[in-house]
């Protein structure tokens, strides 16, 4: 996973986040990359899973999600952004449009956090 993602604990950082701050379970987690939640419990705990380019590709725009709404707010504040509802999403949280299992999820949640930050 090193090349990949960059950093090894890109994944395991950037599912934290969810899993810790936002209160994404194991399941929606899972979901939303595309990996068992077995698979989570993985990547959390640290060890090596070996991810298809579809998880790859989602855990990259989370991450770059993440580093967006970090560089303009405190973790608590990104994560209280990622729960409230947004107008960038038409009145839904980032994490309902997260967990709705949309494959176009992470790319809503991104351009909805760049929108932000923008603004």
């Amino acid at each position: 996973m090193d090349g990949i993602l960059g950093h090894p604990e890109t994944a395991r950082l950037t599912l934290a986040f969810l899993a810790d701050r936002v209160g994404m379970t194991n399941g929606a987690l899972g979901g939303l990359v595309g990996v068992e939640p077995c698979e989570v419990d993985a990547l959390l705990d640290g060890r090596e899973v070996e991810l298809g380019e579809g998880a790859r590709r989602a855990i990259r725009g989370l991450a770059a999600t993440q580093s967006l709404l970090l560089s303009g707010y405190t973790p608590e504040g990104a994560a209280a952004w990622m729960r409230h509802p947004c107008r960038f999403l038409g009145g839904r949280s980032p994490r309902e449009i997260m967990a709705s299992g949309d494959p176009a999820a992470t790319a809503l949640v991104l351009r909805a956090a760049n929108a932000r930050m923008a603004a």
